[in-house]
């Protein structure tokens, strides 16, 4: 079954006095008790792609499994322009409305809704069609448009194949809508039917090398994380689940210099040799690890006000590591391997047993024969040939 591209949705909620919203503004001095009652405002939205295989069942179990606690890597984007809160005052009352269309009074705010009953489940996808954030606002776009069109390209070994973008059938887009409360103290809670909700999620990671088949180099590095619960055993189903086609969702990152340097000072920069019989060091990853620890809001809320109180640190990720070997027939192998605390950068691979094919999409070679191009020097180096 060919892997597709799905999605968690959420739509973030925070509970707010009326007044906050417009802290700027002179209210009457005598405000009824009744108007000082908080009410429920959607202040923000959030997307995350993932590259499955499977069921639609199978997927949508796997969706809902990360829908409760992934969020917090989610991509945010404001409600769109058309959306509205207004406030009215008259003797000592303050009353909220909101809507789509054109506002009647001067107090208005947009990019922001009243949490409403008549739209709720999928009928949310409205939120997602439309142009709030400020990119968007700038190109047009909406923001699954910007998911979608984010979505990155790599090239498949030293010579440089690139791939075709991840395409999205937005026709018939498998996703999940997932409402998150966000209180007063900063607490982001997932309104699904499962107690875990409350417990504090676990951060995981889907490690990825990249080999070049004819080199028999490493090239590339990726990761990504995720935020899960359950024991040790559920998060590894988890990743494993994840990691023979997620690695489409995430930008390959070179691998340093400091780590080929160590290996052989023949290598060229940013390609690591793989000797037999040895593991790769955990710090191979540190670039992988710093970006997915930047991808964590540091401030949440209606306006950003709060500091986000979930932070993640490398040392304390759960992670599996696959070696991707990626071929020019819309083919991969994937192996699996470990890491070491050990200061080496080299893999054992795991038995025969464990490689499988996966499908794959290539499309354009770019220029590699130019003189100065660096994959003419690398065919040069490797006795690669055309």
């Amino acid at each position: 079954m060919e892997p597709e591209v799905v999605m968690n949705l959420w739509v973030f909620t925070q509970s707010i006095r009326p007044q906050a919203l417009f802290p700027d503004y002179k209210w009457e001095a005598q405000i009824s008790p009744r108007s000082n009652d908080k009410m429920s405002v959607i202040y923000q939205l959030g997307i995350r792609p993932y590259m499955m295989t499977g069921s639609d069942d199978e997927k949508t179990r796997l969706l809902k499994e990360l829908a409760i606690s992934d969020f917090h890597f989610a991509r945010r984007f404001s409600l769109p322009d058309r959306y509205y809160i207004e406030m009215t005052e008259a003797d000592g009352y303050i009353t909220a409305s909101s809507g789509d269309d054109t506002p009647k009074w001067q107090l208005v705010r947009r990019s922001i809704a009243l949490v409403r009953p008549d739209i709720s489940g999928m009928h949310q996808m409205e939120y997602f069609s439309g142009v709030g954030d400020p990119v968007a606002r700038e190109s047009g776009m909406q923001a699954l448009d910007l998911v979608e069109n984010s979505l990155p390209t790599r090239r498949i070994g030293i010579e440089g194949i690139e791939t075709a973008r991840p395409g999205v059938n937005r026709r018939n887009l498998l996703s999940v809508i997932t409402n998150v409360n966000t209180d007063e103290l900063g607490n982001q809670v997932a309104r699904v039917d499962d107690p875990r909700r409350n417990d504090a999620p676990s951060t995981v990671a889907n490690l990825w090398v990249f080999r070049d088949e004819k080199a028999d180099s490493i090239y590339s590095l990726s990761g990504r994380g995720y935020m899960v619960h359950g024991s040790d055993a559920e998060k590894t189903r988890i990743l494993k689940s994840l990691a023979p086609n997620d690695f489409r969702m995430v930008e390959l990152l070179p691998v340093s210099d400091e780590h080929a340097a160590n290996v052989s000072a023949n290598t060229p920069n940013g390609i690591l040799t793989i000797p037999s019989a040895t593991e790769y060091s955990k710090d191979l990853f540190n670039g992988v690890f710093q970006a997915i620890e930047r991808e964590i809001p540091l401030t949440i809320g209606i306006d950003g006000n709060m500091k986000n109180r979930v932070t993640i640190s490398a040392s304390q990720f759960m992670s599996i590591t696959t070696q991707i070997t990626e071929h020019a027939h819309n083919e991969a192998d994937f192996t699996s391997v470990r890491l070491t605390d050990a200061p080496k950068h080299n893999p054992i691979i795991a038995d025969a047993a464990d490689t499988h094919q996966l499908g794959l999409a290539e499309t354009h070679r770019i220029d590699a024969n130019h003189p100065a191009s660096r994959m003419n020097r690398l065919r040069k180096l490797f006795g690669l040939k055309d």
